[in-house]
Parts: C-alpha cells; structure tokens; sequence
C-alpha cells in the first residue's frame, strides 16, 4: 500500500459542483492548486504547507490529511 495514501478519502465538492474523492497526497495538491486564486486564504496555506510537509519529510500523514480536510469544511466543499 502507498504510505502516502489517506487511512480513508475525503469527498470534497469541487468549484463546477462535482464530488471528487482525496484519497491521497497526490490527490489533495491537485485539488488544491486547482482551487480559485481568490478564494484562497490562511486555511488553505495550511493545507498547502502540511501537504507539502508530509510530502518531503516525516511529517505525518494523518495531520496533512486533517489540515486538508479543515481548508475542505472552511471552504464547505466538504462532503462526509
């Protein structure tokens, strides 16, 4: 299995209203650069920076995957 795999995905509701799964740290960068310039802010920095933490270093899965599913809740594109 991928060590950089989620222990489960998160659904988040994309800007053109589709439900995408984040299953991974691949997934979660994606999702993010593709999020509009004008709606980022602190949240998403946060996500962003962790994501790139756990990438890189030890930094763990488990507290980038958090970090992204706040900026998801903030942004309200989350869906549990």
């Amino acid at each position: 299995m991928n060590d950089r795999m989620f222990d489960s995905p998160v659904f988040v509701k994309s800007e053109n209203s589709l439900i995408q799964e984040i299953a991974c740290l691949e997934d979660a960068l994606e999702f993010l650069y593709e999020w509009p310039k004008h709606k980022r802010g602190p949240i998403y920095d946060t996500a962003l920076r962790a994501r790139q933490r756990a990438f890189d270093s030890d930094y763990p899965l488990t507290s980038a995957q958090s970090a992204f599913s706040g900026f998801a809740r903030s942004a309200k594109s989350s869906r549990t």
